[in-house]
């Protein structure tokens, strides 16, 4: 049996994927490239973060977007898009400035992103914007 120069793989190793995949040990060999690069891939896939499918991202934007339209009603807006506007209701827009805002600025820069994650339209905006 011909022994082969590897520096991840032993002999015995490569025999043993030849003898897994029954074939001679030389193609497998030949493949010890694609074999370290699949191995990387692997590690790397190990250490990245766990994201939720683009599906599940999806649900959950929807889910934000249904809870944001429900908080503009509350504040007496029924369309996100005058969110921007601050408050239908002048009362309402007074007693959130009670609460501890300087002004109405606030209130309405607030109002407008809420009425923003109620029309879906998250896309091109900063976060924190």
């Amino acid at each position: 049996m011909r022994k082969f120069n590897s520096a991840t793989y032993t002999n015995t190793e490569l025999e043993g994927i030849a003898t897994a995949i029954g074939t001679a040990v030389k193609p497998v060999s030949d493949l010890e490239a694609q074999f370290e690069a699949a191995a990387l891939w692997f590690r790397l896939d190990k250490r990245r973060p766990k994201r939720p499918a683009p599906s599940k991202q999806r649900e959950k934007l929807t889910q934000v977007a249904k809870s944001a339209r429900r908080l503009l009603n509350s504040l007496a807006i029924d369309d996100p898009d005058e969110a921007a506007d601050g408050s239908g209701d002048p009362d309402i827009l007074r007693t959130l400035v009670l609460t501890g805002e300087s002004d109405e600025n606030s209130v309405v820069d607030a109002t407008r992103r809420i009425g923003r994650l109620a029309s879906g339209d998250h896309r091109g905006h900063r976060r924190g914007s």
